[in-house]
């Protein structure tokens, strides 16, 4: 089916793609240190990290694996930084990979107000990467990013494949589901068609919090019909703020 396929694709291209990525935006190593360096700094800095609390008494159940129950689970606020830019996006997809041991132990991860969008598509496209094939964080807070419809649309393509995240917020991004006739003959679709596509593929995230993200009566629609009634594990879901209307709320 249409889910098995962006599973299949993302796991064949995945490292290659994000390899790539890596290296097209990567000066020298010396840039790359100190930028891991700086992800390793904010995680001792109590003020960005944060032990982790479950609401669940059931995670080692959940994640099936108690011994990472034994870890320092943290919570990981990038929300704000100004220092926060290409090579430092770089560093952290590379953390959030599977196969890190460092990055394992990141449960949320907060990255409010940083405008992921305007950074280079190398950096921003390696960050997503790793937010595919991340096995690890069940919280993630995207809220004012400056997403926009492309930035929506991939963030949407990550839904499809992950299966671990719980909840996701990514209100005031200003998602707009425009009003284009041709855009469907085009073979274009909107960011709220491709989160609501990712909803019906997805069965693990039970919260999506979606305040003021422009959507109107299309983008109302499109989460309904291309997600929202597939959809067999979401439990919280707010809209409030998009002027749905009557068509998209309906």
């Amino acid at each position: 089916n249409a889910s098995e396929g962006l599973v299949w694709n993302c796991k064949g291209s995945y490292m290659s793609q994000l390899e790539k990525s890596c290296d097209a935006a990567r000066p020298d190593n010396k840039r790359q240190k100190v930028s891991s360096r700086y992800i390793e700094e904010i995680l001792q800095d109590p003020r960005s990290c944060k032990p982790f609390v479950s609401d669940s008494t059931s995670l080692e159940d959940e994640k099936g694996n108690s011994d990472r129950t034994k870890q320092r689970l943290v919570r990981l606020d990038l929300s704000g930084r100004d220092d926060f830019g290409n090579q430092e996006c770089l560093a952290l997809a590379q953390w959030l990979l599977p196969s890190s041991d460092k990055g394992s132990k990141i449960i949320e991860l907060a990255m409010n107000r940083l405008y992921i969008n305007n950074l280079n598509e190398d950096a921003f496209g390696a960050l997503a990467e790793s937010l595919k094939m991340n096995k690890t964080l069940i919280r993630l807070d995207l809220e004012r990013n400056g997403l926009g419809t492309k930035g929506g649309k991939v963030i949407g393509r990550v839904l499809a494949i992950n299966d671990t995240l719980k909840s996701l917020n990514l209100s005031l991004n200003d998602l707009k589901a425009k009003a284009n006739a041709s855009k469907e003959r085009n073979g274009e679709s909107d960011s709220a068609e491709d989160i609501g596509r990712a909803l019906a593929a997805n069965s693990s995230l039970q919260e999506l919090i979606l305040v003021r993200s422009a959507l109107g009566p299309k983008g109302g629609t499109a989460l309904a019909k291309y997600g929202l009634a597939q959809n067999k594990g979401l439990i919280h879901l707010d809209l409030e703020g998009n002027d749905l209307m009557a068509t998209g709320g309906f």
